[in-house]
């Protein structure tokens, strides 16, 4: 009897043979297995009964041991006059059915430890415990805090209210949004602004894809296959979303992703789970996900796959903001400096007249991210100077 386990199940399947006695195959390869002898001694070495489990996981690694030792290995064990339980983590089981099909022929399979048991992030939903007029004030205060594009802003909301409706009843499970545009001109910062109304005390879970080569890109997300170097540390999407309760997700440069990487999204915008390289499933459900690119509107449709670009439940091309908006956007992160300073330095600074035309001729810029950074400089100049 061979009993498949996913990684997930591994306890349950110890307390079921709770009684028996268990090794790994680790413990017996070193041992020459033409000597069928040598193998009942070293069970007896460790007081096997009838009922001894053997984990064959570690054995089946195409990587480390060839297809004709591992068939050699097993048809050496099971005909030792000894009645073993073999376990097999259902990865590895799949992986030796392709070089070897027959070795398990004569095998009866036990499936009831293979399903993995799904892993559901943040159950403490903070967001559905608070009332529906909360909730919705959190949306509209996101949309208000963002400069300009205000078409998307009335979308963002009417959308985003339909979709916690249609979460709470189980018929959606993820809302996502893709925004294109030029760069420093509020995608990012919509993430941030969203996840800050909703998740005030927690940190943004941040991908960026200009941080990963071309290569690997989707081992580096979610994690190695079992295996392979790196398998145990699991992937960067998965150690973010469990370092935080925000269930805000934004994903950089997504222009930047491989085929691989549209299938994965594909499947966890449809499903609202996805399976990492070691078996486990991961449950998103009711999370946000902000993809942000510099793509243009043709190149949007031209690189994304139809299937992908289907799964979106809004899409909104950035505009720059007009004069206006960008006078205000001034004015907001002017006084914002200008009260942190004073509350943490235990000041009275104020920015003058002149100053203040000085930096509102900052709206001749385009790039907010750029502009943000020229009026911190000068009012941390000004304020050196003053104290």
């Amino acid at each position: 009897m061979i009993y498949l386990y996913d990684v997930t199940r591994v306890d349950d399947l110890k307390e079921h043979f709770l009684e028996s006695k268990r090794i790994d195959i680790t413990r017996i390869l070193s041992y020459d297995f033409t000597n069928l002898s040598e193998i009942e001694d070293i069970c007896e070495e460790i007081d096997a009964v009838d009922g001894l489990v053997i984990d064959l996981s570690a054995l089946m690694n195409l990587n480390v041991y060839n297809s004709q030792y591992i068939g050699r290995v097993f048809f050496s064990l099971s005909r030792v006059p000894i009645s073993f339980i073999f376990w097999l983590n259902k990865l590895k089981y799949e992986s030796v059915l392709k070089e070897l099909p027959l070795l398990f022929e004569d095998e009866e399979i036990n499936e009831n430890f293979a399903n993995p048991e799904v892993q559901n992030f943040n159950p403490d939903d903070e967001t559905k415990d608070s009332s529906d007029t909360e909730f919705s004030d959190k949306i509209q205060e996101a949309a208000s805090n963002l400069i300009g594009h205000d078409l998307f802003k009335e979308d963002f909301v009417q959308k985003y209210e339909n979709f916690i409706l249609l979460e709470r009843i189980g018929v959606r499970k993820i809302f996502s949004v893709f925004l294109i545009g030029e760069s420093g001109i509020g995608k990012t910062e919509f993430a941030k602004i969203l996840s800050k109304s909703l998740y005030p005390d927690e940190e943004l879970i941040k991908i960026n894809f200009g941080n990963y080569s071309t290569e690997g890109v989707l081992n580096s997300l979610i994690g190695s296959p079992l295996g392979y170097v790196g398998s145990d540390e699991g992937g960067e999407l998965i150690r973010k979303i469990n370092s935080t309760k925000s269930k805000v997700i934004l994903i950089d440069e997504f222009e930047k992703a491989t085929p691989a990487v549209f299938n994965f999204f594909y499947e966890l915008l449809e499903d609202g789970k996805f399976t990492d390289r070691r078996g486990i499933a991961h449950n998103l459900n009711g999370y946000t996900i902000v993809f942000t690119s510099n793509m243009t509107s043709q190149h949007y449709l031209q690189h994304l796959p139809a299937s992908l670009r289907s799964r979106f439940d809004l899409l909104s091309d950035f505009q720059i903001p007009n004069l206006d908006e960008k006078r205000l956007f001034i004015q907001e992160q002017a006084d914002s400096l200008v009260d942190k300073l004073n509350s943490i330095k235990n000041t009275t600074y104020k920015i003058s007249d002149e100053l203040m035309r000085r930096i509102l001729s900052f709206s001749a810029e385009n790039n907010l991210r750029h502009i943000k950074r020229l009026v911190q400089d000068v009012i941390a100049e000004d304020f050196r100077r003053k104290y």
